[in-house]
């Protein structure tokens, strides 16, 4: 019973990305919408229960539990550039959606780099 309740936790973590924060990290707390997702500020990382969960500190605004399971959780990028998103004009051809495909694959190779860099 125990070797399936482990293949089970097998099962339900695969291709879940693992993420640790430390003290005195900074992120906000993205609010769960159907429609769209909010920040509500970034918080401080208080204390470090174990690899899945925190301590944070939060205003009295907020209430209830101040700890949190760190799938709820993401890191604040500091210093990120609002770049505008042009908006595609003309027909979408079978070019096009290749070039606009590498390009996005270009820029999410940036930032991984740029996330790894942060983790370090």
């Amino acid at each position: 019973m125990e070797w399936k309740g482990k293949q089970y936790g097998k099962i339900a973590s695969k291709g879940r990305k693992k993420v640790f924060f430390k003290e005195g990290d900074l992120f906000p707390h993205l609010r769960k919408s159907k429609l769209l997702p909010r920040w509500d500020g970034q918080f401080n990382i208080i204390k470090k229960i174990n690899d899945n969960a925190y301590k944070v500190e939060m205003s009295q605004y907020f209430g209830g539990s101040t700890s949190f399971n760190v799938i709820d959780l993401t890191y604040v990028v500091e210093d990120k550039v609002e770049e505008s998103t042009p908006a595609l004009e003309g027909p979408i051809t079978r070019g096009r959606i290749k070039r606009i495909h590498e390009e996005v694959l270009q820029r999410l190779a940036l930032l991984h780099s740029q996330e790894m860099t942060h983790e370090e």
